[in-house]
């Protein structure tokens, strides 16, 4: 038995020898993987400040818009009133005009 542990130990020793390689690649891509993690909560924060910008925006014209709708409506509603003879006596006043 004591020489098949002699036998094992440079396996042992070169399975000690990856494992140290294996834990010192993971203590790096920790490292960066954190400063990445970091840096996508900044651009998730920036983002998010963009996009309440720009709900705040889009609120700001939607209540614009429906202010001017009811008066673009109104202007659609009297002219498809006018008739041809609306038309003619207004070219017929700026005629008149010197």
């Amino acid at each position: 038995m004591q020489e098949e542990l002699e036998a094992m130990r440079p396996l042992l020793e070169e399975a000690t020898k990856e494992t140290e390689v294996t834990m010192e690649t993971i203590k790096k891509d920790t490292v960066v993987a954190e400063r990445t993690r970091i840096s996508v909560q900044v651009e998730e924060a920036k983002a998010s400040e963009k996009a309440c910008f720009a709900g705040a925006i889009a609120t700001d014209a939607q209540r614009d818009l429906d202010e001017a709708l009811p008066a673009l409506d109104d202007a659609l509603a009297s002219l498809k009133s006018l008739n041809k003879s609306d038309v003619t006596e207004v070219s017929d006043i700026d005629e008149d005009i010197p």
